[in-house]
């Protein structure tokens, strides 16, 4: 029995029915006179179709399908009739269901969910804050729930649904923008906390949150709202928070000045730039009359700073710009190697670094920017010098303690920031220590004015002396002023700092030093042989305080230590205590480049921007571990033979596995993984056949030891590269019964992503013995069961060998 209306609530045929409204937000209702009129669930359905349709004409059909999908009544289309009758009566002349082309069609409907979303529209063309405002909160109330209620999980409607929810997502967060944008956070914390309770997932909430904390003076809520919003996206999609909460973050741990204006999307993630007003004009005319420009002076007085501030200026009128920092170069001789990497720029076996960036760079007018270069200046005059010649509208910028040698050079000096004098402050080392303390100019009295006089003298006007004292300095000691004399300054000026954090911190200043790439919580942590909470604060005092520089990894937060700061730890460090962190850092660096699983299972992609981020350091504990422990060295290039391969650092790694191997000599298991790795650690079949008789040798040692001692994985691993070897020598043989060997190993310990790679060198066979065609089909199912694995590093070089057979 099919339930229509109850006719005792539906107004006479002669009341007035002026004041129908239709309501989906919440629900499907209707209401006439200001009284919600009691509907059944088929006619709220009917008007639901009715409504996300409107204007247009929907046949009986789609209306029978909808009201009750596949099972119909016999007598749908009557009782439609008879509903649309009953409802034709409901909304009266104003608001009119139209017999049309075998349907009905809905003119004149407004409804709740029209006027929220005209609202927003009109609300994000405002110019107005304010108006912008009150218009988005007179929407937001509209929002009385999810629209068409339990209606809206029907298949037709969801579409609308789904886009009408989205925009309310939307409409919540630009409120939250400009609740801040018009300084109101405290009023936004409630409804914010809300919103991110509501959908954790969505960053931005986060953000607008952490900033709303940060201005109400709750920093270290809103740095425990960064740590709910990174372990709700790491527990639920696996995934390290984006760019911008990161650099909002990075920006709260530094006290950004930046953080006080009003709209968030201005924060950038370099701090404020106080003064060299005249410095950039002297950089910007240098650079007009010589291509290779370099900026001179003391370690801290903010060489770099300058440097960023002018190319972040050229990028802004639309100048390309690139930059490359010497920062953890370990060996002089593979600056140009070096240069490379920190340009994104790949360079291909046996081919010349220089040769490669210069043809990157390209004959169009660019700013290269090379920063620190006063630890290989020889190296650096001969990369900048090869790429002037090949790039003829390049202009090269460059920073360094002293001047590259160059005869087309121009320096130019940048020294310390002058001092106040009477009323002026901008541009003075006092504004610098003013807008880092986060005082203003007008609000300090005679006083203060005078010790903030005394800093700015004592500091001797040094950017990096100001920011240190701006965070460690108690203003009422007035004992704390440095001494003059710059490398006694620095040394004062850290003593000022590490008395201002806790004993954890003092200690893990000196540890993290040598690490040239910086480190993470964990790595902070495993160096110094404490809980990861721990570290974390210890951390943040030290980026508190300047003694670390935080800055934005591709998958984390790291913190590094800065020139001249860095040196001076390391000469507080004891041999012993650098030789205990050196140690904890390859160990854990070993275990992180091991996850990879090299050999076993898919390469884990998410992974590769965090290793990437410790490459910097990968340099530097093997040439350390190089010196004093052999074997450890050799398990941790063992253990980035994985990673080389994948980001193009193939040279590279060849060339620290072959050390390692040469300085450790090991025998058995190591130098079985070694060689193997080796193996790894290529580009081509050809390379691999080079690898032939060290192969053949280390195979045979391995298959001669007792099963029990071997790594089946291992054997499994090595068998394939020796298939490859002989494959391409010519020995087709031979190739085959390493494939079979393999094989029988897989079909024990295999999965599906070992299979693959088997089944790939059998598609090798089949090109050496003529079969390309079936070589190439065979690469394409590896490709595809690479990707059914979760390996689309693998996937695409499948298809790209399936391509390069296709040709």
């Amino acid at each position: 029995m099919v339930n229509i209306v109850d006719v005792s609530v539906l107004p006479t045929p002669g009341s007035s029915t002026m004041g129908a409204v239709i309501r989906c937000l919440g629900g499907v209702n209707l209401e006439v006179n200001g009284r919600r009129v009691p509907m059944p669930p088929q006619m709220q359905r009917l008007l639901a179709v009715l409504i996300v349709e409107k204007g247009r004409t929907v046949t009986v059909d789609v209306i029978v399908d909808r009201l009750w999908d596949d099972r119909p009544p016999k007598t749908a289309t009557k009782v439609i009739h008879v509903l649309v009758g009953r409802l034709r009566r409901l909304l009266g002349p104003t608001l009119e269901v139209v017999t049309a082309a075998g349907g009905y069609r809905l003119d004149g409907a407004v409804t709740d969910l029209d006027r929220f979303m005209n609202i927003v529209a009109e609300a994000e063309r405002m110019p107005d804050a304010d108006v912008a405002l009150r218009a988005l909160a007179d929407a937001l109330d509209l929002w009385s729930g999810r629209p068409w209620g339990e209606h809206g999980d029907a298949a037709w409607l969801r579409p609308a649904r789904d886009a009408a929810e989205e925009r309310y997502r939307r409409a919540l967060e630009l409120w939250g923008d400009l609740m801040l944008q018009t300084g109101r956070p405290q009023a936004a914390i409630a409804r914010l906390t809300t919103a991110v309770e509501a959908e954790p997932l969505r960053e931005h909430r986060w953000e607008q949150l952490m900033l709303a904390l940060y201005r109400c003076g709750r920093q270290s809520d809103a740095l425990r709202a960064y740590e709910r919003a990174r372990t709700v996206l790491r527990d639920e999609l696996g995934i390290e928070p984006g760019p911008g909460i990161r650099r909002l973050h990075l920006a709260i741990l530094q006290q950004d000045s930046a953080l006080e204006q009003r709209d968030l999307s201005t924060l950038s993630e370099a701090s404020s730039f106080v003064g060299r007003r005249d410095d950039l004009a002297r950089v910007e005319a240098s650079l007009v009359q010589h291509r290779v420009v370099t900026l001179v002076g003391l370690g801290g007085i903010g060489k770099t700073r300058l440097a960023a501030e002018f190319a972040h200026r050229r990028s802004l009128r639309g100048d390309p710009v690139r930059w490359a920092s010497l920062r953890g170069l370990v060996n002089r001789d593979q600056l140009a190697e070096h240069v490379a990497e920190s340009l994104g720029v790949h360079v291909e076996d046996g081919e010349s670094a220089a040769r490669t960036i210069a043809a990157a760079l390209g004959e169009a007018p660019l700013l290269l920017v090379l920063d620190s270069a006063e630890g290989a200046t020889f190296e650096a005059a001969e990369l900048v010098l090869r790429l002037i010649e090949a790039c003829p509208r390049a202009r090269v910028l460059v920073t360094s303690r002293v001047a590259i040698g160059l005869p087309c050079e121009s320096s130019v000096d940048v020294g310390p920031l002058p001092m106040p004098a009477d009323d002026v402050v901008q541009g003075t080392a006092l504004e610098l220590l003013l807008d880092r303390m986060g005082f203003r100019s007008d609000h300090i009295d005679d006083e203060r004015r005078a010790q903030f006089f005394g800093i700015c003298a004592a500091s001797g006007g040094v950017p990096l002396l100001i920011e240190l004292h701006a965070r460690s300095t108690t203003l009422d000691d007035h004992s704390q002023l440095m001494p003059h004399g710059h490398d006694e300054a620095v040394r004062s000026a850290i003593e000022t700092a590490l008395g201002a954090v806790d004993e954890h911190a003092a200690d893990l200043s000196m540890l993290i030093s040598p690490f040239p790439g910086g480190v993470d919580e964990a790595m902070a942590a495993r160096i110094a042989g404490i809980d990861v909470n721990v570290a974390r604060r210890a951390l943040r005092q030290l980026a508190w305080s300047n003694l670390t520089k935080p800055t934005l990894g591709r998958s984390t937060l790291r913190h590094q230590s800065l020139d001249p700061i860095r040196h001076e730890l390391i000469e507080r460090l004891t041999a012993e205590g650098r030789e205990r962190a050196v140690a904890r850092a390859t160990e854990q660096t070993t275990d992180r480049f091991r996850a990879l699983s090299p050999g076993v299972g898919p390469v884990v992609t998410s992974m590769l921007d965090g290793l990437e981020d410790e490459h910097g350091n990968v340099r530097f504990l093997l040439h350390d571990r190089l010196q004093s422990a052999p074997f450890a060295a050799l398990s941790l290039a063992v253990a980035v033979s994985e990673f080389w391969p994948i980001r193009g650092h193939i040279v590279e790694g060849r060339h620290w596995l072959e050390r390692a191997l040469a300085s450790a000599r090991p025998e058995g298991p190591a130098r079985w993984e070694g060689v193997i790795a080796l193996a790894r650690t290529t580009r081509t079949f050809a390379e691999v056949a080079a690898l032939r008789v060290r192969l053949e040798d280390v195979m045979a040692e391995m298959v001669g030891t007792a099963t029990a001692e071997v790594d089946g994985v291992l054997l499994a691993s090595g068998m394939m590269y020796l298939a490859m070897a002989r494959a391409w020598s010519g020995d087709r043989t031979g190739a085959l019964e390493a494939i079979a060997r393999a094989s029988v190993i897989n079909d024990r310990i295999g999965n599906e992503w070992t299979t693959a790679r088997i089944d790939q060198l059998r598609c090798l066979d089949r090109a050496l013995g003529g079969d390309v065609l079936g070589a190439r089909d065979g690469q394409r199912e590896y490709a595809r069961a690479m990707e059914r694995a979760g390996d689309p590093v693998n996937g695409a070089i499948g298809w790209y060998l399936a391509a390069t057979l296709a040709d």
